[in-house]
């Protein structure tokens, strides 16, 4: 729904709350219970698809023609809280040999809602609802509006007149007018002073809006959720902001056709150029997060408590937004964004309510682990908002309406102190006790790397004390990788019945691991070669470094398809194919050993061929002794240029496969280049060799599923 719809339709709602208003204190001067009157109601049943009446054949008794239309008759008006009409007469529908016969109809007009309710039977229902602006003159009242039936308005017309395609929806049109025959001299009562309206300045943000406060409003939104309890959490430090917009097109509408402005109290800051900017960001007001499962990132859970409040003053069209004090929760199916909102519509303040105000989807989403695990920050997490949300915003958007992504970044305590020996030494222990490498098992094709005992840059234990500490992060600590992008979806997809990766990385680091090292591999993976390490096929490595070592390690290791894998065959072998391979298991490169001890560990990988955007997306884990990073990354680019599948028909199954070769020439060059994020994965091997465009070795991607028939 766009904001224009969903803005006309609130301020519908606002102008009849202010007739409704306008009735009440009519009700003053007559009696507040019933008083004779004339006028009329009349119905109007239209033809089409969105009327399920008219679809069933459901007729109105003396009714008729491209309309069918009801008149009843007015007998009764009352003013008060609501305005009420009172019908004689009767409405019968009737269809196939079966009647339902509505009784008294009564139209009720209140400050939200105009809803025609009658008997059937004994039993009253709210059969209609309709949306209309009332306008009243002395004693009078008059209504017009489109007309819609209740759900429990169609069930009851279900039943009586059997028929199962009765639907709720609109049906038509109502109208509605009355005038009080007689004003009835009311009963004299104990006169009761009238409260004063609020002023203006009653609202809290007038000074930033000037929006006046003319009634206050009670929020009935439901309570958020409890928070997650984390099992073995990190506790947070600044400094970290918890930074977020509400919605881009909200806060251009405030401040250009509303008329209004941004504001940031409490210590929250704007982020963007004015009058817009592009968000906000709310200070660490607290904050954990835990890693849960080592095999599956998207396990890991988050609590972020910011402060701070935005104000969004629409000045022009009499209204103010405020949020304050937003939780973040990632936790799987519950991850969600609680906050205090605070609005003023058109007069009517509604205080402050903490709500459940958006979910986040995070579908695809892993954190990116940095600096040893001390910084672990989640981007671009889609928000929507959700049904307690959009009832507290006042009716601007729907439920499901998309907000702003939220990106978050966190840390724990990294203090280097002095740099000295000391100083490393105090390092070195905190990263070891509470931050541990989380894949250092070498039976879950982890890597279990040993630790120098420190005290010179050759003997280190963190890369911060072999190569000096860098705040700016440009020697080895690059800052958090970009989101992976999205797996396409593919329009012909067939499932894969089989498939495989096979890929070795790069070929000088399997020749350095095989020497002093071990490969570690898990789940369904293999080698194409036997190896030393753990695993299938495995040989356990020697006691002694550099004896009986294997002259080379295998070219490569393949991991096999998974599950929701899926081609897209544009034709056999065609350029255009495009393939999505999920495969499953982990490898590690484990140098254990020398005196360098570092490990890369691949961990599931996708494959993606899908034109200029093909890739390799990995969860990769790096150490280097005691330091360490991780995350799912966009790891390799795949050149398809010169690139030919091969198709081969076998038994009812065809079988496609792209072969990329190895680089060639000097400097080597070839079609699979380690990109900037899988730099940021993986150079704490080598600050200078594992750079942006580095070639890697190549890799054979294979895709099997039933042959389509002829």
């Amino acid at each position: 729904m766009s904001f224009s719809t969903s803005h006309q339709r609130r301020l519908r709602a606002l102008f009849l709350a202010l007739a409704a208003a306008a009735l009440a204190l009519i009700a003053t001067a007559t009696s507040a219970s019933a008083a004779p009157a004339t006028g009329e109601v009349t119905l109007t049943l239209k033809k089409g698809a969105q009327s399920s009446l008219l679809r069933e054949g459901v007729k109105v008794t003396k009714a008729g023609g491209k309309s069918q239309t009801v008149k009843l008759t007015v007998t009764d008006l009352s003013f008060g809280a609501k305005t009420n009409l009172t019908t004689s007469g009767t409405i019968s529908f009737r269809a196939d040999g079966k009647s339902a016969t509505l009784n008294a109809l009564e139209v009720s007009i209140g400050a939200k809602a105009t809803t025609l309710s009658a008997r059937v039977g004994k039993q009253r229902t709210i059969f209609f609802r309709a949306r209309g602006i009332p306008t009243s003159f002395g004693d009078s009242v008059a209504f017009k509006g489109p007309l819609s039936l209740t759900g429990t308005g169609a069930k009851a017309l279900r039943a009586k007149l059997e028929l199962p395609g009765i639907s709720a929806g609109q049906v038509g049109s109502a109208a509605a007018n009355g005038l009080i025959d007689a004003v009835p001299v009311p009963t004299p009562t104990p006169a009761t002073p009238t409260p004063p309206l609020p002023k203006p300045d009653l609202d809290p943000y007038f000074a930033q809006c000037s929006v006046s406060a003319t009634s206050e409003a009670e929020g009935d939104a439901p309570a958020p959720a409890p928070l997650p309890t984390l099992v073995d959490s990190k506790a947070t430090v600044g400094p970290a902001a918890l930074g977020w917009g509400l919605k881009e097109s909200f806060r251009g509408y405030v401040t250009s056709t509303a008329g209004g402005s941004i504001h940031v109290l409490d210590g929250a800051s704007t982020t963007g150029v004015a009058p817009a900017f592009s968000g906000f960001g709310f200070p660490l007001a607290g904050g954990e997060y835990a890693i849960n499962d080592l095999a599956d990132m998207s396990d890991d859970q988050a609590i972020v408590k910011g402060s701070g409040t935005a104000v969004l003053c629409g000045t022009k069209h009499k209204f103010r937004v405020v949020l304050s004090n937003p939780t973040l929760v990632i936790d799987g199916a519950d991850s969600r964004i609680v906050v205090d909102l605070d609005t003023n519509l058109s007069g009517v303040w509604t205080p402050t309510q903490r709500v459940d105000f958006a979910e986040l989807d995070l579908d695809g989403i892993t954190p990116f682990y940095n600096r040893s695990g001390s910084e672990v920050s989640w981007e671009d997490i889609p928000a929507a908002l959700t049904e307690a949300g959009a009832e507290a915003f006042g009716g601007f958007y729907p439920e499901g309406e998309a907000l702003d992504p939220v990106s978050l970044t966190l840390n724990t305590p990294y203090d280097l102190g002095a740099k000295d020996a000391a100083a490393w030494t105090a390092l070195a222990s905190y990263v070891e006790t509470e931050l541990p490498f989380p894949l250092a098992d070498p039976t879950q094709g982890g890597c279990e790397v040993g630790v120098p005992a420190g005290g010179s840059a050759a003997a280190a234990r963190t890369i911060d004390e072999a190569l000096g500490y860098d705040p700016a992060g440009t020697t080895t600590w690059h800052g958090n990788a970009t989101r992976p992008d999205p797996v396409p979806d593919l329009s012909g997809k067939t499932a894969l019945t089989g498939g495989k990766f096979d890929w070795g990385f790069r070929s000088s680091l399997r020749g350095s691991i095989n020497s002093t090292g071990e490969f570690n591999l898990l789940g369904t993976t293999a080698s194409n070669t036997p190896y030393y390490g753990h695993g299938p096929g495995a040989t356990p490595p020697p006691a002694v470094p550099g004896v009986g070592q294997m002259s080379g390690a295998g070219k490569y290791f393949r991991w096999p398809q998974a599950a929701d894998s899926f081609y897209d065959q544009a034709g056999a072998g065609s350029a255009d194919d495009r393939l999505v391979l999920r495969t499953s298991g982990r490898v590690a490169f484990c140098q254990t050993q020398s005196a360098q001890r570092y490990a890369t560990v691949l961990s599931n990988p996708t494959v993606i061929v899908d034109g200029a955007n093909s890739r390799i997306t990995i969860d990769v884990a790096t150490r280097y002794r005691l330091s360490w990073v991780r995350g799912v990354v966009d790891f390799a680019t795949l050149d398809l240029t010169g690139i030919t599948p091969s198709v081969v028909d076998s038994a009812g199954t065809t079988t496609v496969t792209w072969t990329f070769p190895d680089p060639t020439g000097s400097p080597a060059a070839g079609p699979v280049k380690l990109t900037k994020d899988g730099e940021r994965v993986v150079r704490m091997l080598s600050g200078t060799a594992y750079v942006e465009g580095l070639s890697i070795d190549g890799t054979a991607i294979a895709a099997s599923f039933p042959t389509p028939a002829p």
